[in-house]
């Protein structure tokens, strides 16, 4: 049973962000918020350290968890196998040649595109966009962290706002439980309410037509762009190597879009066999591990019959692209745990019973939205948040007689904040990954904007709090 400890289970989750943000060591941290929360719920102190041992083992067997820990790991072979290819670099030199050349507006629209297009699940949208971007805008000389924050908001904002894919399913289960009729009407309605995503895809949109530079970024791009100032030199120093190389892969883009063409297809027909002829209910992470699979073995067999690379060869490329993502693994065992933990605590039950009191209706709203980002954030879990927040913001709602649509709007919004921001989010933990760059890179560049895009979210809450 879940603990109820007030105050005191907010000390984990606060003593792991502290420690992130100004140690900018995200494994201690998380290890000393884990080991916070088994001091607060053992027995003694003695026990604490064992404890925490046995629940991370606990975790990283769990089947669903073990799914997740092996995705990551194969999607640094996929990688790898990918770059022996030369298929990013070769997808780039392709782009670039494209009408009068690779541009800026060329790159963010594509980003565009591939976040838009791939409404069905968070994970492979992120991967792919990270993964096919990543070279062009090396080129351009676009950092990395602009990338992340691109790929970022407009695969959680564009799956959030979509009925028909897993988002919805989980609103329509969420709403089924709490009596509503004609679920799916309701969540259509609430669209327009999520106003976290869309307020946050404008923003994007704006930083793409004027190159806005918010906070911490800018020192990034700066950099970007004085390491392509210099790529010239080193494009034809390596280029002069790989010509000395009588084994190297000619650069081809088929080593990017065919694994990338095979994941696609491969999660939509697994979310179809798993959900038993219904896409909605398949399972997500069992349909991206099997894709990323099947994207491996072709692309290795690519390498072997068309790069005429050995078995010994391909083998040794993928287990050192996995050995590279190791510290990804035992990054999300640890998040995972400390997921658990905080809800063993209570510490999402505490935070939403700090908006039962004595408020203003109009507040209602805002509040909602504010309690469930601060949730979302400490836990790194939108679901969870949902999950929390929505059994008591509907009867808030009937209760105050504010519109019912709206306060599922303020749930939602809330839960998708932490999902953008917080360290311990897996779509943080992926989108770090796909687009190769640390974690409190990404936090620290991607929070001003969206910190922007939360206090306008609570501004608009206000006022249609008050109509």
């Amino acid at each position: 049973m879940d603990a109820n400890l007030g105050v005191l289970s907010l000390l984990p989750p606060i003593i792991t962000i502290v420690l992130a943000l100004t140690t900018k060591r995200v494994l201690p941290s998380l290890f000393a918020g884990i080991l916070t929360a088994h001091f607060v719920l053992s027995d003694s102190i003695l026990s604490a350290p064992f404890n925490t041992i046995n629940h991370m083992i606990k975790i990283a067997t769990d089947p669903g968890n073990f799914i997740l820990i092996a995705f990551s790991l194969m999607v640094g072979g996929l990688l790898q196998l990918i770059s022996d290819g030369h298929g990013f670099k070769a997808f780039a030199a392709k782009a670039e040649k494209i009408g009068s050349g690779l541009s800026k507006k060329t790159a963010y629209g594509l980003t565009t595109v591939i976040g838009s297009s791939m409404f069905l699940e968070v994970w492979s949208n992120v991967l792919v966009n990270g993964a096919t971007n990543s070279p062009l805008y090396d080129k351009l000389g676009v950092s990395r962290v602009r990338l992340a924050y691109f790929t970022h908001t407009i695969s959680v904002s564009v799956v959030s706002v979509f009925v028909i894919n897993g988002w919805g399913a989980f609103y329509m289960g969420l709403l089924n439980a709490q009596g509503v009729e004609e679920p799916f009407s309701f969540v259509v309605s609430s669209l327009p309410y999520i106003l976290f995503s869309w307020i946050s895809l404008i923003i994007v949109f704006i930083v793409m037509i004027t190159g806005w530079s918010l906070g911490p970024i800018k020192r990034f791009e700066e950099a970007a762009a004085q390491k392509m100032a210099n790529a010239g030199k080193e494009e034809t120093t390596e280029q002069a190597k790989e010509e000395t190389n009588d084994n190297a892969v000619k650069p081809h883009v088929i080593y990017m879009l065919l694994p990338i063409a095979v994941l696609l297809v491969t999660v939509f027909v697994s979310l179809y066999v798993t959900g038993n002829g219904d896409m909605l209910k398949g399972d997500g992470g069992l349909s991206i591990l099997y894709a990323v699979a099947l994207s491996s073995l072709v692309v290795g067999l690519l390498l072997y019959f068309v790069g005429k690379r050995s078995f010994i060869q391909i083998e040794e490329s993928f287990v050192s692209g996995m050995a590279k993502f190791f510290s990804i693994g035992i990054l999300i065992v640890f998040a995972l745990s400390l997921g658990d933990l905080t809800k063993m605590l209570g510490t999402g039950v505490y935070l939403s019973q700090l908006a039962d009191g004595s408020l203003p209706i109009f507040l209602l709203p805002a509040v909602v939205f504010l309690l469930g980002a601060i949730m979302s954030f400490s836990t790194g879990t939108s679901y969870g948040t949902f999950s929390i927040m929505l059994p008591i913001a509907l009867p808030l709602a009937n209760t105050a007689g504010l519109d019912p649509h709206l306060m599922f709007g303020a749930c939602i919004a809330g839960g998708l904040f932490g999902d953008n921001t917080s360290p311990i989010s897996d779509t943080t933990i992926m989108t770090s990954l796909a687009t190769e760059i640390s974690i409190l890179d990404h936090i620290t560049t991607q929070m001003p904007y969206a910190l922007t895009a939360g206090v306008l979210t609570i501004i608009g809450f206000l006022v249609l709090g008050s109509v």
